[in-house]
């Protein structure tokens, strides 16, 4: 039983990340440096999901939580916190900055549009590890029929 449970936990672990990999590397299918992109982007997406699972698994387990929605909540959650709370603090280290031709700090200050762009960008990342918790969920935890082999 044991083993079952140790093998799904692998598979799991090794195919979740893949939503990363796949959201992160499909927008670069045609650059020259294709092949680059996915060597970086499958390291950060193991990285990303190991640490970012790690975490969510610790409030889980605290509070003992096994359901899909749990899970999905938790990790979004986990992941949107994390990717607002750096982002604003690596950007407020700027005097003055621009992203995608857009002014995003001026004068030390961040605007206010900037804070929504930091917003969306956290909730697109928290959506991207919401289909990844559910990809390991579905892998690792699932038990069909209820079944106790996870």
């Amino acid at each position: 039983m044991n083993n079952i449970i140790n093998t799904r936990l692998f598979f799991g672990l090794l195919l979740a990340p893949i939503v990363y990999i796949l959201i992160w590397t499909i927008p670069l299918v045609e650059h020259t440096a294709f092949m680059k992109w996915l060597a970086w982007n499958t390291l950060f997406a193991y990285i990303n999901f190991a640490i970012l699972g790690y975490v969510a698994h610790l409030l889980l387990s605290k509070y003992n939580l096994s359901k899909l929605w749990q899970y999905i909540v938790v990790m979004f959650a986990v992941t949107f916190l994390v990717k607002f709370f750096l982002s604003v603090f690596f950007t407020s280290n700027y005097e003055s900055l621009y992203y995608s031709r857009t002014q995003v700090v001026e004068n030390g200050d961040i605007l206010l549009s900037s804070y929504l762009w930091l917003l969306k960008e956290a909730m697109l990342s928290g959506i991207s590890s919401a289909l990844a918790i559910t990809v390991f969920w579905f892998i690792a935890i699932f038990s069909p029929c209820g079944s106790k082999n996870a």
